[in-house]
């Protein structure tokens, strides 16, 4: 291909090699190329009064099972979605680990365009692995409570007496079920049928309990996530499921949340932690769209009195927009409302520091490295500073000024600076390198 006569850009691919960070002793940029929040956060520099008052309400909500909502105020990129996940991780690794009473966190990146996307975003998050091993201990329990469905339901002989042993067990042998309850030696529609009579005055919505057990049937698993998601089946994809309609309007929605938080209470997971994201999405939607939400979603709250956290982010001007359209469902929210301010100098530091020491702890590992002689060698540059090199005291001084303290652009910032000095040898960033770089006069 004949290459444009004047091309001042001369924009070039021919060299593709990867920058060599090994310069600031680091395996890559220690920085996110974007600053999303990770679904597993490595790094939380601790805001102290936020994390207090989020430790007190999910913890008061875990012990006490009585509902709260809590809402976080921030500025775009001020760590709000870093939070909930932060939360969200920190509960699913602690609280849903526990033997009986136990807690499930879930995130909603926004609130979506009415309550059934919101409900939608919820369940997904559960996601269907997690429900599917939920329905299975819901039936091995029910096995447990009524030994002669196993005698009636399992005509393979060998498998009902195998169950019957294990029944005993102090042990979670519900993957032994998940493996072998096929429709090759057990009724599995008896087994639904004799665990709906039983559990359906419970549950008070016979179409979410027949999906939710489905979840265990390997022909209509599909199926039944669908239609737990809030999916509209045709009347065929209804009829083969063994449901009778469609999660369409609120009162449905609300109804199927209710069921499936009473399955999930059968389970163990008595407390539920809904983490939304982006809730100031509810104040731009159409006037008559955003009255009927605000309805829906306090209807959510008061149908839920118990074993319900709901945490939710807004930005200011959202968060004023809620409580100037004078709902009930703005009194809801405001038993509970932090202000996520951005970072000073301090925080600012221990973030970069948190990053820094991340990555160079990874660089020591692979090269074989102690930390000691990694100071060492850092040391040895004439650092005064090593445990922010290559950073220095005025750069992050002036990264502080530039992002005014709002996370992302902190790291966006210093993204560009590793990047950049790397392009020049690795030179320490010290405040006149920064200028340069960030072509600041």
């Amino acid at each position: 291909m004949k290459l444009p006569k004047y091309d001042e850009a001369r924009l070039d691919y021919t060299d593709l090699q990867p920058r060599n960070y090994s310069g600031y002793f680091f395996n890559k940029n220690p920085f996110p190329a974007l600053p999303v929040a990770e679904e597993e956060p490595g790094i939380f520099i601790d805001r102290e009064k936020i994390v207090k008052n989020l430790s007190d309400v999910t913890k008061e909500v875990f012990v006490t099972k009585k509902t709260q909502t809590l809402v976080l105020q921030g500025l775009y990129g001020s760590g709000k979605s870093h939070t909930l996940k932060y939360v969200k991780s920190r509960v699913n690794r602690q609280l849903a680990t526990l033997q009986k009473s136990k807690g499930i966190a879930v995130y909603a990146q926004s609130p979506g365009s009415d309550i059934r996307h919101f409900y939608s975003n919820v369940v997904d998050d559960l996601g269907m692995q997690f429900l599917q091993i939920q329905a299975y201990q819901v039936i091995w329990d029910f096995l447990k409570r009524n030994p002669q469905s196993i005698e009636a339901n399992f005509f393979d002989e060998e498998l009902g007496n195998k169950v019957k042993s294990l029944l005993s067990s102090e042990r979670d042998e519900t993957p032994f079920l998940r493996e072998n309850f096929d429709s090759s030696g057990v009724r599995i529609l008896d087994v639904y049928a004799d665990i709906k009579q039983e559990l359906g005055p419970k549950v008070r919505l016979d179409d979410a309990l027949t999906a939710f057990l489905n979840l265990t049937n390997e022909d209509k698993i599909f199926l039944a996530w669908r239609w737990l998601l809030g999916e509209n089946l045709r009347s065929d994809e209804r009829k083969d499921l063994g449901v009778s309609k469609n999660l369409e309007e609120s009162d449905d929605i609300l109804k199927g949340f209710a069921a499936l938080k009473t399955l999930l209470a059968m389970t163990g997971f008595d407390t539920l932690f809904i983490l939304v994201d982006e809730f100031e999405k509810i104040s731009e939607l159409h006037p008559l769209s955003k009255s009927r939400y605000f309805d829906d979603f306090r209807h959510f709250i008061d149908l839920n009195p118990e074993g319900l956290c709901i945490i939710l982010c807004v930005t200011p001007t959202g968060w004023a927009e809620i409580q100037s359209a004078g709902h009930p469902l703005a009194r809801r929210l405001m038993t509970n409302v932090n202000w996520l301010e951005p970072f000073g100098l301090e925080e600012t530091i221990r973030l970069i520091k948190a990053h820094v020491e991340t990555e160079r702890g990874q660089f020591g590992e692979n090269q074989g490295i102690t930390d000691n002689d990694l100071i060492g060698q850092i040391k040895a540059k004439d650092a005064k500073h090593p445990d922010i090199y290559p950073f220095t005291p005025d750069s992050i001084q002036m990264i502080q000024e530039l992002s005014a303290g709002v996370v992302s652009e902190i790291l966006r910032i210093c993204k560009i600076l590793i990047d950049a000095g790397c392009d020049e040898g690795c030179k320490p960033l010290s405040g006149v390198i920064t200028k340069k770089i960030l072509s600041i006069s």
